[in-house]
């Protein structure tokens, strides 16, 4: 599927939120359309002459801005993934925070190759799909990203190791996975926060985080499976300075420990 030479709209309200897309082909026009979030239905139309097809397109731009939709004419590019409903989600170049859910669509591949063109990304919220797998690698060339989060991906587990490519990562959040292998972060500089929560973990090897120098805050919360999990491994992190856990969690080793565990009920 090709976007290029695309004039993209969008329209706020509603059961949820409108696009609409039209594209000039010659003597063709083709209009794209649906709930955002996903591909949408296509429509293309055949006229006579090209001037003609030009014509019809600019009746359908006025026709459409009247009725409430908003032009985005910057450069973009498109994440999608496969599903029932094919998610194709546009993201500005010069966006900043970029959420990708797959709450109309929810796909079972995602691919983040595209992002790695939107420079000025410094915020990433990947949630409400049903991914098979993630290919984590396209984010290494996000060099401005700073805040990572998955929620109810369907992930089982992931692939960190690409992240500690990615010079400016500071939070991170892991939620709703069923395994975690921390060890993909050893070596990770820029990391200082880390959420490891809703998980079905019943163990969590905190080891790796040994290697990750910069990180000051590690929050263990709502793993309702997990019953304990082992501290002294941190003992002589050199920057660590408060982990979070839920009031039942037991917490091996924390009187061999500097920084500050903090409970909540």
């Amino acid at each position: 599927m090709s976007f290029e030479r695309e004039r993209y709209f969008e329209k706020e309200g509603g059961r949820w939120p409108q696009f609409w897309a039209v594209t000039l082909d010659g003597k063709k026009v083709k209009q794209r359309f649906g709930d955002m979030g996903v591909l949408g239905q296509e429509k293309r139309t055949a006229y006579a002459a090209a001037a003609e097809a030009k014509t019809e397109l600019e009746k359908l731009v006025k026709a459409h801005v009247k009725s409430g939709f908003e032009e985005h004419d910057g450069p973009a590019v498109y994440v999608t993934g496969k599903g029932k409903r094919p998610l194709a989600v546009r993201v500005a170049l010069d966006k900043d925070e970029v959420f990708l859910t797959g709450f109309y669509s929810v796909p079972k591949q995602l691919d983040l190759s595209p992002l790695a063109k939107v420079k000025s990304m410094g915020e990433l919220t990947i949630t409400a799909m049903k991914l098979a797998s993630l290919d984590l690698k396209p984010l290494a060339a996000c060099g401005s990203l700073k805040v990572l989060d998955f929620s109810h991906t369907g992930l089982e587990t992931v692939d960190l190791s690409p992240l500690k490519k990615c010079k400016s990562l500071a939070d991170l959040g892991l939620h709703h996975f069923k395994t975690i292998d921390l060890s993909g972060l050893a070596g990770a500089r820029s990391l200082s926060s880390l959420k490891v929560m809703n998980g079905a973990y019943k163990h969590i090897d905190l080891a790796p985080l040994m290697k990750v120098p910069t990180l000051q805050n590690l929050h263990v919360q709502n793993n309702e499976k997990l019953k304990s999990i082992d501290v002294r491994v941190l003992a002589k992190h050199p920057s660590l300075e408060l982990i979070t856990v839920d009031a039942p969690l037991e917490v091996e080793g924390a009187d061999e420990c500097k920084f500050e565990i903090r409970r909540f009920d």
